[in-house]
Order: structure tokens, then C-alpha cells, then sequence
């Protein structure tokens, strides 16, 4: 169980707690708090991602892509190992692009 939002990435030679080998994860904190992975654009121009989001050992989170403060459709993280994407995105420089899983859950084991 994990107190505080977390973000690690497996670096082991098995899987960790559902996590795949090279994998990253994101556990949302017990009190509500979101975990937030952030890139920052280095130029302007146009973005794009598309992110996989998959349960690890049990729970369910919910997960959303905010785009320079605008937060897109928020999807449910249950198994059903959801596509987020961002579409193709004009941001200036030092615009954000994020991807925020939160405790859609109990918050006990959701990564």
C-alpha cells in the first residue's frame, strides 16, 4: 500500500507487483492525490502521444490527458487496458502535456 502518488519504473528482471519488465508505473496516492507524469515541450510546434494504460497487480484507477491545463475525457483503468491519445496538438514552448491516473479505486493496490 502505498501512501503518496508514485511513479517508478520496473528496471528488475521479472515483473513487480503486475508491472512488466521496462514498464512504468503510476499509483495514485490514498488520500485522493493524482499520480502526474509530465512533458514539458522543449519547442513549439505539434505534440502527439498515445499512451497504454494497463491495471497491474489488482485495483482501478481512472486515467486522463490534460493538454496545456484542458483536461480530455477521463477513462476507467479495470482490466480493460484503455488507449489514451492525444491527438495531434499545437503548444507553444513550456507547454504541458500530462497523463493523470487517480484512485477511481480504493487506492490500495492501483498501479
Amino acid at each position: 500500500v502505498l501512501a503518496t502518488p508514485q511513479i517508478w519504473r520496473n528496471r528488475g528482471a521479472a515483473p513487480i507487483a503486475g508491472v512488466p519488465v521496462g514498464a512504468v508505473s503510476m499509483h495514485p496516492g490514498q488520500g485522493g492525490e493524482y499520480a502526474v507524469a509530465r512533458f514539458t515541450a522543449p519547442t513549439a510546434g505539434r505534440y502527439r502521444a498515445t499512451l497504454q494504460a494497463f491495471d497491474g497487480a489488482s485495483g482501478v484507477t481512472d486515467a486522463t490527458v490534460r493538454v496545456d491545463g484542458a483536461f480530455g475525457p477521463a477513462v476507467t483503468v479495470d482490466g480493460s487496458n484503455p488507449t489514451l491519445t492525444v491527438p495531434a496538438t499545437t503548444v507553444a514552448a513550456g507547454d504541458a502535456i500530462e497523463l493523470w491516473i487517480g484512485p477511481a479505486g480504493d487506492g490500495s493496490d492501483d498501479n
